[in-house]
């Protein structure tokens, strides 16, 4: 379950118990309403800390991302699009610090693109694309992300469809031979 969809859960939650506990007060059934209000305080307090988390989780990424931005300048340029992924050999790199190895070695600057939860950075070279993805949350996927799975996924059922054509025309190929051989007997 993602992220956002158990925030949803916990806010309902809250404002489902929090309505319960004015009828039960109004009510004056005191007993459930302590237990009914308990739930609530408990998920309004899991939804400030998320909501605390979330935003450590955004500053640490923000502030990842400038560090890299101020300190590798020289090498990189923002730009507003994305490269055309089309017919590349995409490859996925783990670290900055080795896209910039890779970029100084073969004198090509790396391109990066800022979204709002992510940012992309893409070296390219020839038919060759590099690219290094620096995510708020690491557990989601990206565009990029999901693009380049959906690619691979595609290649791989082409090749199983190849050899599956494959087998069915080794399988025809054979039946032709054994009725050419039944003739020449």
């Amino acid at each position: 379950m993602q992220k956002k969809n158990k925030i949803m859960i916990v806010l309902v939650v809250f404002i489902v118990a929090a309505i319960i506990s004015y009828y039960l007060y109004t009510s004056m059934l005191y007993g459930y309403m302590m237990i009914s209000g308990t739930i609530a305080a408990l998920s309004f307090i899991v939804l400030v800390l998320t909501f605390a988390k979330k935003q450590d989780e955004l500053s640490k990424y923000e502030s990842n991302l400038k560090n890299m931005l101020k300190k590798f300048d020289s090498i990189l340029a923002e730009t507003s699009t994305f490269p055309d992924l089309e017919g590349k050999n995409i490859m996925l790199i783990t670290n900055i610090e080795d896209m910039i190895d890779a970029a100084v070695e073969i004198r090509k600057p790396i391109y990066y693109k800022k979204d709002a939860e992510f940012c992309t950075f893409s070296l390219l070279d020839n038919n060759d694309i590099c690219i290094y993805i620096l995510k708020l949350n690491v557990d989601e996927e990206t565009v990029v992300e999901k693009y380049i799975k959906n690619r691979k996924q595609n290649i791989e059922n082409l090749i199983e469809n190849a050899k599956d054509n494959r087998d069915i025309e080794d399988i025809v190929n054979s039946g032709k031979e054994k009725k050419k051989n039944k003739k020449n007997k």
